[in-house]
């Protein structure tokens, strides 16, 4: 899901359109959040895959994405993609919005970060790093997220079986 400042009505629209082609989170989350998380060596190891594939290019679906920039982890959206998941798995469900209404957009600001693009991917039931990517990679609209040149920035997270990954680009910059 891809956002810039523009009308309600288009953003409506946007948020609509974006598919999740990935199985419904049907477990169901107990009172311990001590549960698999990503460390700090998948989080590189997801960067290197992406960072590989952006300056490669790749055809996504039918369409063939030129090269991009690299990207780079970045605190606030590590934050924003864990406090997403850890949501969705406290309060089992499986969206882009959350229950409180907040988006992709809202829940980065509230990390202090200025965005100015911004996007997120969501997955459920992948079990590994590689497996995650893969299935994006394979998504159309995951894959262009992932392959959009506005994005400068990334973060990855996980709870459980819930993945998240979130893109952006600062204002001002």
């Amino acid at each position: 899901m891809i956002f810039r400042v523009i009308p309600f009505f288009s953003l409506l629209l946007l948020i609509s359109s974006c598919s999740i082609h990935t199985p419904e989170y049907s477990g169901t989350p107990t009172t311990s959040d001590k549960t698999e998380e990503l460390n700090t060596q998948q989080k590189k190891e997801f960067l290197i895959l992406v960072n590989k594939i952006r300056t490669q290019g790749c055809v996504c679906g039918s369409r063939q994405m030129p090269p991009v920039q690299p990207v780079t982890l970045q605190a606030n959206l590590i934050e924003a993609a864990n406090n997403h998941a850890l949501d969705m798995y406290r309060k089992n469900y499986f969206n882009h919005k959350s229950p409180d209404g907040s988006t992709v957009g809202k829940r980065l600001m509230q990390t202090g970060y200025n965005w100015s693009f911004v996007g997120e991917n969501i997955a459920s039931g992948h079990n590994s790093v590689q497996h995650v990517f893969e299935g994006w990679l394979n998504s159309k609209g995951h894959c262009q997220n992932m392959m959009n040149g506005n994005y400068t920035h990334l973060g990855i997270a996980k709870k459980d079986a819930l993945w998240v990954n979130t893109f952006a680009h600062p204002k001002n910059s």
